[in-house]
């Protein structure tokens, strides 16, 4: 759940409460715990940037290391126009490549 990114040689866990069932090789209990602890954390304000849009704003991420959710902040009357890009390219790997683990 440890990834690096290809492009900084920083790691980012790469989970989200969605998805994420639990870690392998702990207690349901305790990875449940676990998993609390680390979306508490991301989740705080120090960490979240909250978009005021505006016409003509464009937003861009990489999902390789942050979170994001809608939360809003446009009218029901007003359209959004989404596009999403994919850039092929590197795989998540499974563990630190730095330790000799594979893709």
């Amino acid at each position: 759940m440890v990834r690096t990114h290809p492009e900084t040689g920083r790691e980012a866990l790469y989970i989200n409460p969605g998805f994420t069932v639990g870690f392998v090789g702990l207690e349901p209990a305790d990875s449940d715990a676990l998993m609390a602890d680390l979306f508490a954390r991301a989740i705080q304000p120090r960490y979240i940037h909250t978009h005021k849009w505006r016409v003509g704003d464009v937003l861009v991420w990489d999902n390789r290391c942050s979170m994001h959710l809608a939360t809003g902040g446009y009218g029901a009357d007003q359209r959004r126009v989404i596009h999403r890009l994919i850039i092929t390219g590197d795989k998540p790997y499974r563990g630190r490549p730095n330790r000799g683990d594979e893709a």
